[in-house]
């Protein structure tokens, strides 16, 4: 068997460093495009929040049940994941209690808290979407300018070899 120059090695390597390279940019495209369900293991807890609120907000609207709204409002104080989340939670804690004696005040500030926690979550999911698009976008392009550095590279010294 014929043996490998030096300049055939240095010509291969190169070769299996742009092909290497390249798989790498590939992998990691993927990788960035799995961030969509990630997000989405995010937005689910949020997404609990809203129910909760909504259920809250349902047993005092329609089925006037403190029962039913105390057993969401302890969901909700067991899911606090976002800044200012247990805040708005506390306040309703507060204020709910007269508003199945029939005070209309408490309700309307009960209800306003309400409010205010479904507000805390969705802001905080639009966030998250943001950011992820953002990371994924800026990675794909670190990769793209990655890949093409090494091939430039590749090619420079291949022509400074050759």
């Amino acid at each position: 068997m014929k043996e490998l120059g030096f300049d055939k090695r240095i010509y291969i390597s190169f070769i299996l460093l742009l092909i290497c390279a390249t798989i790498i940019a590939i992998a990691g495209i993927y990788g960035f495009k799995r961030l969509a369900p990630a997000i989405n293991i995010i937005n689910s807890r949020n997404t609990q929040s809203l129910y909760y609120a909504e259920e809250m907000l349902k047993s005092i609207s329609k089925e006037k049940n403190i029962k039913t709204f105390e057993f969401y409002l302890n969901k909700s104080k067991n899911n606090i994941t976002e800044k200012n989340e247990k805040e708005a939670v506390s306040n309703i804690e507060k204020s709910y209690k007269p508003v199945f004696d029939g005070d209309k005040n408490a309700e309307e500030v009960t209800i306003n808290y309400i409010i205010d926690l479904t507000n805390i979550n969705r802001k905080a999911m639009e966030e998250a979407g943001k950011r992820a698009l953002n990371l994924e976008e800026i990675g794909i392009w670190l990769i793209i300018f990655l890949t093409i550095f090494a091939w430039i590279t590749g090619f420079i010294l291949l022509k400074l070899f050759d």
